[in-house]
């Protein structure tokens, strides 16, 4: 689930995943001295969540804080889960740094890294990337399908 929270009283909103988006706000609101509304929240992956974050790059302040207006709302609304992002190699990219991956997986960087050059994570591995929002079922398996058909 992508979300949109706001610090209205400094004018800043984050943009953010998270499968739980109550807890994230709970934990983020302990951190944060000023209150967090949520604004709204849709259907996606961090995929999307990464296009959002491109789209509103005007309005970027630090990290996925952006400066709170329409724009940014707007944005995060109208923004389309990306459609060149299709093969397993740009899946495990997106995920983060290898490093990240095989740390969040319980896997060797090596192995991460071999994923990354055979384009091809391994189906007992797909579950948990759908799960940490890096993409769906649906895409891995179409990346899958594309990548055999191209062999």
């Amino acid at each position: 689930m992508i979300y949109l929270i706001a610090a209205r009283e400094v004018e800043l909103c984050k943009i953010g995943f998270a499968e739980n988006v109550e807890k994230r706000i709970a934990v983020l609101a302990t951190a944060c001295p000023h209150d967090l509304d949520l604004i709204a929240a849709r259907e996606g992956d961090v995929l999307l969540e990464r296009a959002i974050h491109r789209a509103a790059v005007n309005y970027h302040v630090r990290r996925e804080w952006f400066r709170f207006c329409p724009e940014v709302v707007e944005t995060f609304h109208g923004t389309k889960t990306p459609v060149g992002m299709k093969t397993h190699s740009d899946i495990v990219r997106c995920a983060g740094k290898p490093e990240e991956v095989a740390s969040a997986l319980g896997v060797s960087v090596h192995t991460v890294r071999s994923w990354i050059q055979r384009d091809s994570i391994p189906a007992d591995k797909w579950a948990a990337f759908a799960r940490a929002g890096h993409a769906s079922l649906e895409t891995l398996a179409e990346a899958a399908a594309t990548r055999s058909a191209a062999a």
